[in-house]
């Protein structure tokens, strides 16, 4: 090979399951809790792992979760390590139970990039409720640890960053959270919401919904406030559920997801580990097939990436996204005198060219 050759980045990450098992109890969100015994539990394969790499050169990032808690697995830190050795920045979102001493050590010296740690509550009671099994003083004092021992050895990695899944039983500790990760000193706060709802409990406690509600926007607005005085990075993903975003939040013309088997899905929503997914969308129930087009230990992941169908699959969003960029001042100017405002004309462009059939249903495809 061509040694200044640099091969293209068709990925900007791959989100790699290594594993559907998890150390906690049974979190209240968690399709793994509703699903039960349904749920296929397992851990990747370091040679489907192997093939997976493969792939890496072509790749930014490489996120090592899914539907699991990435610390159970027993080869975790030999699989950042060939990640980081391939070029790529490595990262995953974990409980923070295991963060005792001696891993976090292990991720500061293999220059892991990115920690996300899921915090859903910025109180024990609060956290405690949402994440049966874990606990709160545990994880502040893993959370302790770890930046006393990345400060110590002036690495400036992982960065890391709070997560929390916005829901009615915790949204108003959101400005809390933005305090915690400041006394912890931790770069940035994330407020994800609960877009994968398997059960009407799930209806109940999301909070994004198709009309506005001023009282979780002023918990919202009062978190970034915050975090803009303590100079913390915030992004909480949007409330109001409404046809605004031509390509959904998985990114799914420049990401995919590695099941822990190998199989190869568009995202995490599309592959949960289960026979039949069971949805919920606005109050409606819906079933649907898990969606792959292929497995990694039969066929490569590029070549699987250019298969027919997963090009019309992906076609569907890039033809949504092409239509949704700023238009031709004139259209939009003949469009306006008709009185037609740039957001409704969006919302007709995008229902002229709906998405894939299986996305239809899913909080998520409205970035959310």
């Amino acid at each position: 090979m061509d040694l200044f050759f640099k091969p293209e980045k068709i990925f900007e990450f791959l989100q790699i399951e290594i594993t559907t098992k998890c150390n906690l109890g049974g979190c209240i969100m968690c399709p793994r809790t509703y699903y039960g015994g349904r749920w296929k539990s397992g851990d990747m394969d370091m040679s489907t792992y192997l093939r997976i790499s493969e792939a890496f050169p072509y790749t930014r990032y490489i996120h090592l979760q899914g539907w699991g808690e990435p610390m159970i697995h027993e080869k975790i830190f030999e699989m950042i390590e060939i990640g980081k050795e391939k070029g790529c920045r490595v990262g995953f979102t974990t409980n923070g139970m295991l963060l005792n001493e001696d891993n976090c050590k292990r991720l500061i010296e293999l220059d892991l990039d990115l920690l996300g740690v899921s915090v859903d509550g910025a109180t024990k009671e609060t956290y405690e409720r949402i994440r049966k099994g874990a606990s709160f003083d545990r994880l502040m004092g893993n959370i302790e640890t770890l930046v006393e021992l990345r400060d110590s050895s002036k690495k400036n990695k992982p960065r890391i960053v709070f997560s929390l899944v916005k829901m009615e039983g915790n949204i108003a500790e959101l400005p809390l959270l933005v305090d915690l990760a400041h006394r912890y000193q931790i770069e940035k706060v994330v407020a994800t919401n609960l877009d994968c709802s398997n059960r009407a409990s799930d209806e109940r406690n999301k909070v994004i919904s198709r009309k506005r509600n001023p009282f979780h926007e002023k918990i919202v607005d009062e978190a970034e406030k915050k975090a803009d005085k303590y100079g913390i990075e915030f992004y909480s993903y949007p409330l109001l559920l409404d046809e605004t975003t031509p390509v959904c939040g998985s990114h799914p013309l420049e990401t995919l997801c590695i099941t822990w088997d190998g199989s190869i899905s568009p995202c995490v929503n599309l592959s949960l580990p289960v026979d039949v997914i069971h949805r919920m969308f606005c109050g409606e129930e819906f079933e649907l097939n898990p969606l792959f087009f292929g497995n990694v230990n039969e066929e490569s992941l590029l070549d699987i990436w250019g298969k027919e169908g997963y090009m019309e699959f992906r076609e569907k969003f890039a033809l949504r996204e092409k239509v949704g960029e700023p238009h031709n001042i004139f259209a939009d100017f003949f469009n306006l005198k008709k009185g037609m405002g740039k957001t409704e004309l969006f919302r007709k462009q995008m229902e002229k060219h709906p998405p894939p059939d299986v996305c239809k249903t899913c909080y998520k495809r409205y970035g959310v």
